[in-house]
């Protein structure tokens, strides 16, 4: 049922769906990103509000593990797309694109925008907007203290200058 609700309600055959649930092990994570891997791949298109399996099932090659798939994910991205998520990843599950643009190499920094709009594009990352910033404050009981600051989330931290929401959200 979660693998058609993730095509977006689109008829998708059943052994395609049985073969996806059987190698997931129905890890809702798992079967995320391996349909996102298979339309990367060309492997899985839509067609006329139907989603179809280019070639035969048998040669469905399939990772065996979450890791797998994500590593076969990133390793699809181009340079220029790894060199900016890498440092994205030690900063951690959320980050601030000014983070990620002072770790990245100097002449990758004008791209940072770019690259990151790509890998969120592929599902790798998922951008943040204001309303998700402010939630995330709430529940973290950290809102009224931002509301206090005399620039809200655009206020200045550090001697770098970055912004507390570190420009656009990722």
């Amino acid at each position: 049922h979660m693998l058609r609700l993730l095509l977006g309600g689109s008829s998708v055959d059943d052994a395609v769906v049985d073969r996806i649930v059987e190698v997931a092990a129905g890890n809702p994570l798992f079967i995320e990103q391996l349909l996102s891997m298979l339309v990367d791949d060309g492997r899985l298109r839509e067609d006329d509000g139907s989603w179809v399996l280019v070639g035969d099932l048998a040669t469905l090659e399939v990772p065996a593990s979450i890791e797998a798939v994500l590593t076969a994910r990133l390793d699809r991205l181009t340079a220029p797309g790894r060199d900016t998520i890498e440092p994205a990843s030690v900063v951690g599950r959320d980050f601030p694109v000014e983070a990620v643009r002072h770790l990245v190499a100097p002449a990758l920094r004008p791209h940072v925008d770019d690259e990151l709009r790509e890998v969120a594009d592929r599902g790798l990352i998922l951008p943040v907007d204001d309303e998700d910033v402010r939630w995330a404050l709430a529940r973290a009981r950290a809102d009224r203290f931002v509301s206090r600051l005399p620039q809200g989330l655009d206020q200045q931290l550090g001697e770098r200058g970055v912004t507390l929401s570190g420009g656009q959200r990722q």
